[in-house]
């Protein structure tokens, strides 16, 4: 690494493997002290930080090779997961079911529930990262207006 990083730091981004990837949560743990309306807007500035996001790399590699998944899998499997259940519902809202429809229903329903759906769309928003925040760029421009003549608007720099 180009630079050490802190013990706050490390233990920031060790939290991520920890907890589900709860970017928030682990900022927390780390930085106790920070508002914790922040946190997300915080850490997507940590692992801006190059030795951060190496320490990060490695650590994600360190989990891949452990855990023998990639994003990717993680991905294809809750969205799976999401699928079978909207075959649960389809069957659900039929007014018929053939005993082989009952039965699958039964299966599916003894295995899935809603929760469970909703907590692997969140999983996939945040392995995606949907919940980062937006970078906007704000420049301080200051504007003079003339009431007497609307054309002479000037950009005062």
């Amino acid at each position: 690494m180009s630079r050490e990083i802190n013990d706050a730091q490390r233990k920031c981004i060790d939290r991520l493997f920890v907890n589900g990837f709860n970017r928030q949560e682990a900022y927390g743990y780390a930085y106790p002290d920070s508002n914790p309306d922040l946190r997300g807007q915080s850490m997507y500035i940590l692992l801006k930080r190059d030795a951060v996001k190496e320490y990060y790399d490695r650590k994600y590699e360190e989990f891949i090779a452990l855990t023998d998944i990639d994003k990717h899998v993680m991905v294809d499997n809750l969205v799976t997961m999401m699928r079978r259940y909207d075959d649960m519902l389809a069957l659900a809202s039929k007014d018929k079911l053939t005993s082989l429809e009952e039965d699958k229903l039964e299966r599916l329903s003894s295995i899935l529930k809603g929760s469970d759906v909703m907590r692997a769309k969140d999983m996939i928003c945040r392995i995606i990262g949907a919940y980062e925040p937006e970078k906007i760029e704000v420049t301080n421009k200051t504007w003079r207006v003339s009431f007497d003549d609307a054309d002479d608007a000037k950009l005062i720099t």
